[in-house]
């Protein structure tokens, strides 16, 4: 589970159900995609993106 904090609060994504990551159109911001759920995809803001990758990664190598 990534937790992080926008300005509408406190947010977490789980892992498992993370299909993609990709640029987003604002620069503040990356894109995580999902399968399942009612969810398609979560902007998350763009200084989070090193600590979610290198919990993504370790996230991969365990499962």
């Amino acid at each position: 589970m990534f937790e992080y904090e926008t300005k509408d609060g406190q947010m977490a994504i789980a892992l498992c159900n993370v299909s993609y990551v990709s640029k987003s159109t604002d620069k503040n911001s990356f894109v995580v995609g999902f399968t399942g759920g009612n969810c398609d995809f979560l902007y998350v803001p763009l200084e989070q993106y090193t600590k979610f990758m290198d919990m993504l990664k370790a996230w991969a190598m365990k499962h």
